[in-house]
């Protein structure tokens, strides 16, 4: 996907980010890592992107706040919509008030204070027995990355050898993030391990047998 990094004026990851190709928009936290769930169609999507803060305790009424995006200014609202509003997808969720342009409910995870969907029913996708919601992402072994999209699977390739290192005679390790897939990596000091060892082992043996050199193994 092609994207474009959005930023607040003064230098934090917009909370709202989107794909200028597929039109898709999903929320990030403080660092800009997506939170999960929330990726949708902003016509379809009932997540509001905000910076939700918990309480601080050291004030005289602790509660928990709502930071609005630079271009969505805060306005008042003349009664709480948390009292009519419900979120099936997420019975635990709790509800603040959201004031960001608009008045309307805000749905949140307690315990991460990430905003959170609604549209479980609806959106919500079957797979080997277990429920995922709409842009959450899982892996099918490891041969595919899937995520739930509007009812639907869609998948890709979990382990694809990209970035192919400009140095020369770089060889394939295993990536240390991932236990099913293999990256690349060039023979300099920080990557004289076990890996490229156990590497170099296999290739001589392998050329050894091509030239039809015997060898013993060793216990």
């Amino acid at each position: 996907m092609y994207k474009i990094t959005q930023c607040e004026p003064d230098g934090e990851f917009y909370p709202q980010q989107c794909d200028v190709i597929t039109k898709e928009c999903w929320c990030v936290d403080e660092t800009g890592i997506e939170i999960k769930g929330t990726r949708a169609l902003p016509w379809i999507s009932d997540v509001r992107c905000v910076r939700i803060s918990p309480p601080n305790y050291s004030q005289r009424k602790p509660r928990v706040t709502v930071k609005c995006p630079s271009n969505l200014p805060a306005v008042f609202c003349p009664r709480n919509n948390c009292k009519r509003g419900r979120c099936p997808a997420s019975p635990t969720a709790e509800c603040i008030q959201y004031r960001c342009r608009t008045c309307d409910a805000l749905f949140y995870n307690p315990d991460t204070y990430h905003p959170v969907t609604c549209l479980y029913h609806k959106f919500s996708c079957f797979y080997d027995g277990n429920y995922y919601q709409h842009g959450e992402e899982f892996n099918m072994g490891c041969s595919l990355t899937c995520y739930c999209y509007q009812g639907g699977l869609r998948c890709r390739a979990r382990c694809l050898l990209r970035n192919k290192p400009s140095c020369t005679d770089p060889v394939i390790i295993q990536d240390p993030l991932d236990e099913c897939c293999k990256i690349y990596a060039c023979r300099d000091k920080s990557f004289m391990n076990e890996s490229i060892s156990l590497f170099d082992d296999l290739k001589s043996r392998r050329r050894k047998r091509d030239l039809g050199i015997t060898y013993l193994k060793n216990d």
